[in-house]
């Protein structure tokens, strides 16, 4: 099937709401990070901080010695140091990242023990590089030598490697009663647009939304299934472009109706949201949840993903007690994972938490005095990480600063 999300867009013109959809017909879903991502994130990180680094730690002698001829004693300072420095810095960096892992508390410990044995070995390359400036002319330049020095420089990346490693992209148990890994969609695991209706997917992409509901009209009713339904989900998302939302709503209420798959109940969340349907809207949020639970969670977007938008919609219509009840069930998981690092929150298939926090400054200002924002964002914020407590103090900070 093809990939098509409508979704509240979060951002105002002229104070106007505005709304876009989101068609993922060739590419991977918002809240996902394929293996070979994850494979670059890996690399990135013992590139980064076992690579630049150490050769940092390691210049700097070379670069003393330049500024400071014949200043033995400095350079032994140096070696005493730096790999002080280094050790501290990359400890405090690995830990930091280990914690943000995409993996089980048992493989974090190890990887943690990993971390320490690592840094040992760095600390002791650290020392004879640095001290190879001072030593007899000649050391350490035996194959003998070489062999060892490379065998522990060796050791030392395989455990950083371990430790660095960030895991793959999986769904914890609070986001359903299964904790299985969900498993990731890669680009080419998604079905491309049919060649068909390729002149209306350019229509549509072009804005030319009444250009494309003409285009696929002969194709409504064609004997391939696929085909027509992939045509009047065209016709759906151009009328929800159009902000015909009661005539989307329908339209994606029969794409979904012999549909288990929550893309398709989403697109009636958005639509009928935005209809101002918003029982019909809680209905299809229910179903697509059901349809994760069916599914082990493997489908997109993910529930989180999917309360966030529909409190977007909800936003937009202006119902800001029903899109707060939505941002509680969205605080009750940032809650439980307590971490708001960025990559953590995105492999976990939550909504950055600046992103909701966006969403839910306009959904409390719309509260009025039905609620007091302070007290709910401290609240909140208390139950978070150092980051997410700093950063929710601020826009407490802010709110009294209106006030």
């Amino acid at each position: 099937m093809v990939w098509c999300w409508v979704v509240a867009d979060s951002a105002h013109l002229d104070g106007k709401c505005s709304v876009r959809s989101a068609c993922f017909a060739n590419g991977r879903p918002l809240n996902t990070i394929s293996r070979r991502r994850m494979l670059v994130i890996w690399l990135g990180r013992v590139g980064t901080y076992d690579g630049i680094l150490p050769v940092l730690v390691w210049l700097a002698p070379w670069c003393v010695a330049f500024a400071f001829p014949g200043r033995r004693g400095v350079i032994e300072v140096l070696a005493i140091l730096l790999p002080v420095v280094g050790f501290l810095v990359r400890y405090g960096i690995g830990r930091h990242l280990i914690s943000r892992n995409a993996c089980g508390d048992g493989m974090r410990r190890l990887q943690f023990v990993m971390l320490c044995l690592g840094l040992g070995l760095l600390a002791f390359i650290d020392c004879v590089i640095v001290l190879l400036n001072v030593m007899p002319k000649g050391a350490l330049r035996q194959p003998g030598d070489w062999m060892v020095f490379t065998g522990l420089a060796s050791l030392y990346l395989g455990c950083m490697g371990f430790a660095m490693f960030p895991g793959w992209n999986r769904q914890k148990k609070w986001f359903g009663k299964n904790s299985k890994s969900q498993p990731e969609t890669e680009a080419a695991d998604l079905p491309e647009r049919r060649s068909e209706l390729r002149d209306a997917w350019v229509a549509f992409d072009n804005l030319d939304f009444d250009g494309a509901i003409k285009t696929v009209g002969r194709f409504l009713r064609v004997g391939d299934d696929n085909l027509a339904r992939e045509a009047r989900k065209v016709v759906a998302l151009s009328e929800f472009r159009k902000r015909n939302f009661t005539e989307a709503m329908v339209l994606f209420q029969g794409l979904a109706a012999a549909s288990a798959d929550a893309s398709d109940w989403f697109n009636v969340i958005t639509a009928a949201a935005m209809a101002g349907e918003i029982p019909t809207a809680e209905h299809a949020l229910q179903v697509a949840i059901q349809c994760q639970e069916a599914a082990n969670y493997s489908q997109q977007p993910s529930i989180p993903f999917m309360r966030y938008y529909f409190a977007c919609a909800l936003r937009d219509r202006r119902e800001y007690g029903t899109a707060f009840g939505q941002l509680e069930e969205l605080r009750a998981l940032y809650e439980q994972l307590r971490i708001t690092d960025d990559t953590y929150l995105h492999l976990r298939g939550m909504p950055f938490l600046s992103q909701t926090m966006s969403l839910a400054v306009e959904v409390l200002r719309g509260l009025g005095d039905s609620i007091e924002p302070e007290v709910w964002l401290q609240d909140f914020g208390g139950r978070l990480d150092e980051d997410g407590e700093n950063d929710l103090k601020g826009i407490a900070s802010a709110f009294s600063a209106d006030d």
